[in-house]
C-alpha cells in the first residue's frame, strides 16, 4: 500500500521503485483523497500499463487522517 497526498513525483518514483524488483507476484494498492489531479494523472498513467495497480479513494479525507 502507498499513501499519497499531492505528491505525483513521489508517487511515481514509489510505483517506479516497485515495478524495477525482481519479485513480481505484488498487488500495489494507492491511497489517496486526490486534491491534485496531477496525483490521479501519474496513477492512471501507470494502471493502463500495469493491471496489478488499484485505487482506494478517500474523498476529502488524507491518507493519515484521525478521528
Amino acid at each position: 500500500m502507498i499513501l499519497t497526498h499531492d505528491r505525483p513525483h513521489f508517487l511515481e518514483l514509489a510505483l517506479n521503485s516497485v515495478l524495477v524488483q525482481t519479485y513480481r507476484k505484488f498487488e500495489i494498492v494507492i491511497s489517496d483523497n486526490w486534491h491534485s489531479s496531477a496525483s490521479r494523472d501519474v496513477l492512471e498513467t501507470f494502471m493502463e500499463r500495469v493491471p496489478r495497480i488499484s485505487q482506494h479513494k478517500l474523498p476529502g479525507v488524507g491518507p493519515l487522517y484521525r478521528p
